[in-house]
């Protein structure tokens, strides 16, 4: 179903919404995808008899930052240079929608006013009251040596930079450390985006300005970096609603 139509109009910023679950989403762009370093996507399950409102997202993140959590296929056709699916739920179920007037709502912001962008939610026979939500922890530029719980955790994704020293993580049974190369190699093949080059997409192995990583038993993750750049941890988790 489509949730957000936004063709090549005067517009930087589109909203659309649904009353049914969905089990994923879709994003389509008119632009590749190292053109998306600006947009920014918002999502909500907003109740409106409750008032018990979700922020999926954590508020407006990254698009590519969302993206690389997702271990996936980024296509392009010559309607659009960017075609990516990314689930809502953690089964493959569609999140169960319950009291009147609920919804699903996603925003973006940050649009090129000249191309079009789409967002189409996917229906499931099956319904599930578990869905992925997601948490940003930004560390400040003065931030030198810093530890991040991860403990809820699946995965993370985290400013690509070569002022990160080294992270360590930390498990139950002891730790491991690595240096920005070795995480850059690791993102590479643990979350990498198989990518249909084309003439009209990018030639993409990972996405640009973020590194991703899964972290299943992981408690925390110490980041030691100078005092120039501030690094964004995004992590996400499975959450289960009330029925």
């Amino acid at each position: 179903m489509r949730i957000i139509s936004a063709p090549t109009t005067a517009s930087t910023t589109a909203t659309g919404y649904t009353t049914k679950g969905i089990s994923a989403f879709s994003i389509m762009a008119g632009v590749k995808a190292s053109d998306l370093t600006g947009v920014k996507i918002k999502i909500e399950v907003v109740k409106q008899a409750s008032n018990g409102n979700i922020d999926v997202t954590g508020g407006f993140v990254p698009i590519l930052q969302l993206i690389s959590l997702h271990r996936g296929v980024i296509t392009s056709d010559a309607d659009y240079n960017v075609k990516v699916v990314i689930p809502f739920t953690p089964d493959g179920k569609a999140y169960k929608l319950k009291e009147t007037g609920e919804q699903i709502v996603i925003s973006l912001s940050g649009l090129t006013a000249t191309k079009t962008y789409m967002v189409d939610g996917f229906e499931d026979a099956q319904s599930t009251n578990k869905l992925f939500k997601y948490e940003m922890k930004p560390i400040a530029a003065a931030e030198i040596d810093y530890n991040v719980n991860t403990s809820i955790y699946d995965v993370v994704s985290f400013t690509d930079t070569n002022t990160v020293a080294q992270m360590t993580f930390h498990y139950p049974t002891g730790q491991a450390k690595y240096t920005y190369d070795e995480l850059k190699m690791l993102s590479q093949t643990a979350r990498p985006i198989a990518n249909y080059s084309s003439a009209w997409a990018d030639s993409l192995t990972q996405i640009t300005g973020f590194f991703a990583l899964p972290i299943h038993s992981v408690q925390s993750v110490n980041v030691q970096k100078d005092n120039t750049t501030i690094v964004n941890f995004y992590g996400r988790y499975i959450v289960q609603s009330n029925d």
